[in-house]
């Protein structure tokens, strides 16, 4: 039985269901607030920064942030349930669970940087130590929340999440001249150590003053406590693994640019997801304070759970396409589908919300820790399979699906439970039955140790079921020939098959490093004719299945023809169609479409081609897009960015064409001019005509 601590002192006369309403309201509009800052944040960072260094400071960010919260090791829940009722052990209580969680927040980092995928989240070694330090200061932000809901005083924690919402903004605008991913890694983690080192100062001194907490303690039963953390650390590890492993999913499955549009799409949707779980503690606080108030709190709790769930979708649907918009026309394009399928999840989530909040005043957790187990499953599964073919929007389905499953499990017992507080049942917490005590225990203690090395290689499975064969970012002094341990060159003249105008050469005025991370293959004007560059990895670097691709931003004008297409490595014995062709990207002249297509020989050695064509506004390639082919046992698919626009399968081929494309590839880059396709050049043909590359990666299955 949970006692009743008499209340005095300055809030003495805040009843609970006044207190409750006051700092639910609080959480909400600081919620809202810092949802919208946040997504300012990104929108300023997608202006302000290239679309690989958001992707980049994202995936650690929010790395940061899921390590943060599985660094908390449930004392955020106990704190909140526990702490209302803690008297005067509160302050020795909370300097412990601080001191606890600073540690883990290191160690967390520590493992990620050591076990985790390396090369495409961390790119020196400031990076790798500085990491450690973010998830602590993030961990100890994080807890503060709920040590404010657990001292009466969520409102607090509104007031600083919103201030670092707003002083993290500031700080990458102002910093946005070092256009890095650290400015922006940086930008968030400062501001946050200064807002929670203010916070705790004064939490720390209400935990020592407050009358309330002046009281003995009328803490339960140490093994009731026990208990309780260890089914609350497994719920917040379970919690925390899908949102970190997604982006990182992301990141090695789609590419950084495609998760800098995740990123800043999921800043909303987190956002709201954040406001609907944190709707829940004030309640729990309240009634761990009120127990004689439970039904009416309960009741309130549950109306303004479903009011901020139906308004937050409506938010979505209509507000968030234009929220997107501001950070670009492509962020609004590559994220619009996700919101919409936030927008039918959320409702689905205060399902799971509203019983969280339930057995958390029970202290009965198990069904809800096994329910996060399985959504655990289905995001990380359903994402890795879905963003495979339908790129970010994959994780939006994958999100739906748990979402779906979680409520159709918890829906009966939360009605279950209002039907018996209305009735006026005992709701006083019980302990469970011995038996389903020393089960709890066992799961939750195999959980908080399995967990943490489960998601560290959960993290890393994608880098290595997709080994990087080859990757190259054009890092190097301006004027620098590419890297001769990846590229090489044809050279020449003679038309190319295909009467082109243009003479390949290897001389750096056809292709060089910028010196920004870039390669430039130029075509440029050379008496009559022009000369530029074809780069390939031939004898350098070949694949069977897996996945190449390029960001590319392409040239146009008349009898202009840049492409990024591959050749079977064994073109010399056996020539052309029977070596296999695949044309990853081509535009020709204007760019009114990008072009897939296959290449292979017939029975008699002639060639067939499939082929596919999107159209785009020209002004498409003028800017960086992700191109790439993912090659699989009898299917050859294509795309740009998250978007497939060609799928050529062995069993879709008529009799008498040969399948030529489950062998060894290597890659080509070239800009070729003229020609029986493209046309010639003429007077308007741009020179120089360059195609800038900003990375090139082989992944392996």
């Amino acid at each position: 039985m949970t006692a009743v601590v008499p209340q005095s002192g300055p809030s003495a006369d805040l009843s609970a269901e006044r207190n409750l309403r006051l700092n639910t309201m609080a959480l909400v509009a600081s919620t809202a607030s810092t949802g919208l800052l946040g997504l300012a944040f990104w929108a300023v960072t997608a202006r302000l920064f290239p679309p690989a260094e958001v992707g980049l400071a994202s995936a650690l960010i929010t790395s940061a942030v899921l390590l943060s919260t599985m660094s908390t090791l449930g004392l955020d829940v106990l704190f909140e349930r526990f702490l209302p009722v803690a008297g005067q052990r509160a302050p020795v209580l909370m300097r412990r669970g601080f001191i606890l969680v600073a540690g883990m927040g290191v160690l967390t980092g520590v493992a990620l940087v050591l076990v985790g995928p390396r090369d495409p989240l961390f790119g020196s070694g400031w990076a790798m130590a500085g990491f450690p330090l973010m998830v602590l200061v993030l961990a100890v932000f994080a807890l503060l929340d709920k040590v404010s809901a657990g001292l009466g005083v969520a409102r607090w924690a509104a007031v600083k999440n919103l201030v670092h919402a707003v002083a993290k903004l500031a700080a990458v605008a102002a910093l946005a001249i070092w256009d890095h991913a650290v400015t922006i890694v940086l930008s968030w983690t400062l501001t946050a150590a200064v807002a929670a080192v203010f916070t705790y100062a004064v939490l720390a001194r209400r935990s020592r003053n407050h009358p309330r907490w002046r009281q003995d303690p009328d803490l339960p039963p140490s093994r009731q406590m026990w208990a309780y953390f260890g089914s609350s650390f497994g719920i917040a590890s379970l919690w925390s693994i899908g949102p970190l492993v997604v982006p990182l999913i992301v990141v090695t499955q789609v590419g950084r640019e495609a998760n800098a549009y995740f990123a800043v799409t999921w800043a909303m949707i987190s956002a709201l997801y954040l406001m609907l779980h944190l709707v829940v503690s004030p309640y729990i606080a309240e009634v761990a304070a009120h127990p004689d108030q439970v039904g009416t709190l309960s009741w309130r709790m549950v109306r303004t759970l479903t009011v901020v769930a139906l308004v937050a979708s409506a938010g979505l649907l209509v507000a968030g396409p234009v929220l997107l918009g501001l950070a670009g026309p492509a962020y609004r394009a590559e994220g619009q589908g996700l919101l919409w399928l936030a927008a039918l999840f959320l409702p689905l989530s205060g399902v799971a919300a509203v019983y969280e909040g339930f057995a958390r005043v029970q202290r009965r957790l198990a069904l809800y820790l096994w329910v996060q187990l399985l959504m655990a499953v289905v995001i990380i599964a359903g994402s890795w399979f879905a963003t495979r073919s339908a790129g970010i929007i994959g994780v939006g389905w994958a999100y739906l699906g748990a979402e779906a499953l979680s409520a159709m499990i918890l829906i009966g017992p939360a009605v279950l439970w209002l039907r018996r507080v209305r009735a006026g049942h005992d709701e006083t917490p019980r302990p469970p039955r011995r038996a389903g005590r020393i089960a709890l225990r066992v799961s939750s203690v195999v959980l908080a140790a399995a967990l943490p090395a489960v998601l560290l290689g959960v993290i890393d499975r994608p880098t290595a079921s997709a080994a990087v064969l080859m990757f190259d970012d054009f890092n190097g002094p301006a004027g620098a020939r590419p890297d001769p341990a990846h590229w090489g060159y044809d050279l020449g003249g003679g038309g190319w098959g295909n009467d082109e105008a243009q003479v390949y050469t290897n001389s750096p005025a056809n292709a060089a490093l910028d010196g920004d991370g870039h390669l430039v293959i130029t075509a440029r004007r050379d008496g009559n004719g022009f000369t530029s560059a074809r780069l390939t990895t031939d004898g350098k670097m070949s694949f069977v299945h897996g996945r190449a691709e390029a960001r590319l931003r392409m040239p146009r004008g008349a009898g202009l023809h840049p492409a990024f297409w591959l050749l079977g490595t064994d073109i010399g014995k056996v020539d052309w169609p029977a070596s296999g062709e695949l044309d990853v990207v081509e535009t020709i002249s204007g760019a009114q479409f990008i072009h897939n297509g296959a290449v292979g020989p017939d029975t008699e050695g002639q060639p067939y081609k499939l082929e596919a064509d999107l159209p785009i506004d020209p002004s498409f390639v003028d800017s960086f897009h992700t191109y790439w082919v993912q090659r699989d046992p009898g299917v050859v698919t294509m795309g740009v960015d998250d978007r497939t626009t060609g799928v050529f399968r062995a069993a879709d081929l008529p009799a008498g064409d040969r399948w030529v494309f489950d062998k060894p590839f290597y890659l080509l880059l070239n800009v070729a001019v003229g020609g029986t396709w493209p046309g010639p050049a003429n007077e308007s043909t741009p020179s120089p005509a360059a195609m800038t590359v900003d990375w090139v990666r082989v992944t392996s299955d």
